[in-house]
């Protein structure tokens, strides 16, 4: 698992890193994770570690941009070589995939910056849009977030659907919890909503 967006927990792949291998350590006794963390400056702070009970961390003093261009460009150093051992599955988090000899999974969780690249930071512009189609044909597997994503990627680059596969956010629970029905109906009274509406928060 390529940890590096935990460095950056407030970003919206951060968040979701962040509680998807949180949820995987509690519920996944079995299998050994190895976590790969890459920085220059920054250093990842171990006690942010999810709690797996088979763990291994390794954390690279190096620019994380120059690893991926490396990665990018040439699909080196693989991830293999830094653990020593031969990976089986590999999983980032973002359209950059990690190299290795095992299978290769990456999450796409919008296509803002092919629609707009000028909009787009730096990263995705020059970084994951150069390389998407290739990324998305040599890796095994994709996940996305919702059926619109998988759609745009099957008409954009004919990515076949059984390649796909979506999986939506989940819901964190400690902030987020199920009203009645009948709190919904009250709320709407209260504005004077009516059926029909879109709430857009992003």
């Amino acid at each position: 698992m390529d940890i590096r967006p935990l460095m950056k927990e407030a970003t919206g792949v951060g968040i979701y890193w962040k509680n998807l291998l949180a949820s995987l350590a509690e519920i996944d006794d079995a299998n050994e994770y190895y976590l790969f963390s890459c920085s220059l400056k920054e250093r990842f702070d171990s006690k942010d570690i999810p709690p797996f009970r088979h763990v291994r961390f390794k954390d690279v003093r190096f620019p994380q941009k120059w690893l991926n261009l490396l990665w990018a460009r040439w699909a080196r150093p693989r991830l293999d070589g830094f653990f020593r051992t031969k990976l089986q599955l590999t999983h980032s988090p973002s359209p950059l995939l990690c190299p290795t000899n095992g299978k290769k999974i990456i999450t796409v969780h919008d296509l803002f910056f092919t629609d707009h690249p000028e909009l787009a930071d730096d990263e995705a512009r020059t970084l994951f849009l150069p390389v998407l189609q290739k990324t998305l044909q040599q890796a095994d597997a994709v996940v996305v977030v919702s059926a619109f994503v998988k759609e745009a990627l099957m008409e954009k680059f004919s990515l076949p659907h059984q390649k796909i596969s979506v999986i939506p956010h989940g819901v964190n629970t400690e902030i987020f919890h199920a009203e009645e029905k009948s709190t919904d109906r009250l709320v709407w009274d209260k504005y004077d909503i009516h059926p029909g509406y879109i709430l857009f928060i992003g």
